[in-house]
């Protein structure tokens, strides 16, 4: 049986059906097949809490004869069905009462060229399929007291008339009301800044992370794809001089002030080598590293900087087993891979993330 609030159509969660002792053993089997031969793999770690957990979600959003629909798109070759998920049990509660009231707001403009909606802890963001419209903007004003009186901090409108496969525009951002950054026990964050939805797992990984390198007796590390600082926070409490490199633009600015002693740089991995090399070329101490890709991998650029700078050490946390797999194998000439712990960072679904520590042969 589906749990309550599932839509049997809904195309989000593969592994809904399944036990947490299925889930887990599938997701295990995944990350033996896809790292087989590269380093021992620990058990999966899974978190105590598997419902109601997330608090980011992206939506898409529909008008039809019965009004606003938003909901998850089911693909059937070149056509697509909008499932709506109006009580989805792996949302946090405050969110669908968020999604219901914004519904009935949205009913009130069937013109509105909504695509998506984004939602962030209390940050909600609405993706419009047109550029810059004062009529919009109005509109969105008008929904400051209903919003609030739900919980909703801020309200940002992201203007961008190719909204598709890429749903927001990094450019076209623009706040109606609210702050820009949120605040949760965790730190800082913006409505476009990458988060882990499950802070037990997160907490779980940094002190795995940080017990590794920290016994290297290194006392400088570079953090690529370092987010909102969360990671380079961990790294200044223990007195370690810390550079992060990271490509959003709010995730900086919300590292900015969750790791103010850090040295941020903007931009992609690839085109900050240099001055990740000028950094590094400051001191003759070692360096560990720490790095958390997008779903990509790192790719091979950053692998041959990563084999010419020769960190002492290696932890990499990824969300794709296949990519990490490439990367290991691109590092191997040098590194050998201590430890591989599997993480469920997304039950109900047949995501996994790892947790890898590589030390330099």
């Amino acid at each position: 049986m589906i749990p309550n609030g599932c839509v049997e159509q809904c195309p989000g969660c593969r592994y809904r059906q399944l036990s947490p002792e299925e889930s887990d053993a599938r997701k295990q089997a995944w990350a033996e097949q896809c790292l087989v031969g590269l380093g021992p793999i620990a058990p999966i770690a899974s978190p105590s809490k598997r419902w109601g957990y997330r608090r980011k979600v992206l939506l898409h959003a529909e008008y039809g004869e019965n009004g606003w629909r938003l909901g998850l798109l089911k693909r059937r070759g070149w056509d697509s069905e909008l499932i709506e998920i109006p009580n989805c049990p792996i949302h946090a509660p405050e969110l669908n009462v968020t999604f219901h009231v914004l519904k009935n707001l949205l009913n009130q403009q069937p013109n509105l060229p909504l695509a998506f909606v984004l939602a962030s802890g209390p940050l909600l963001t609405l993706v419009l399929k047109c550029k810059e419209n004062k009529v919009h903007k109005e509109w969105a004003r008008g929904t400051e007291k209903l919003l609030k009186e739900q919980g909703v901090e801020g309200l940002q409108l992201n203007w961008n008339p190719s909204a598709g496969r890429r749903p927001v525009s990094s450019r076209h951002q623009e706040i109606i009301f609210g702050p820009k950054l949120a605040h949760d026990g965790e730190g800082f964050y913006g409505a476009l800044s990458f988060r882990q939805q499950i802070a037990e797992l997160e907490k779980l990984a940094a002190r795995e992370s940080e017990r590794f390198l920290a016994g290297l007796g290194q006392r400088r590390i570079v953090d690529l794809y370092s987010g909102s600082g969360t990671t380079l926070r961990l790294w200044e409490k223990l007195g370690w001089d810390c550079v992060g490199v990271e490509l959003q633009g709010d995730a900086v600015e919300a590292a900015a002030k969750n790791a103010p002693l850090s040295l941020l740089l903007k931009g992609k991995v690839e085109q900050r080598i240099p001055q990740l090399d000028e950094w590094l070329g400051k001191s003759e101490e070692g360096f560990v590293l720490y790095t958390n890709p997008p779903r990509t991998g790192q790719g091979p650029a950053v692998n041959e900087w990563i084999l010419s700078a020769r960190p002492a050490a290696i932890a990499y946390l990824s969300c794709n087993q296949k990519s990490l797999a490439a990367d290991l194998h691109a590092l191997a000439p040098m590194y050998r891979v201590q430890r591989v712990l599997p993480l469920d960072f997304f039950p109900q679904t047949d995501h996994v993330e790892s947790l890898t520590l590589l030390r330099l042969q």
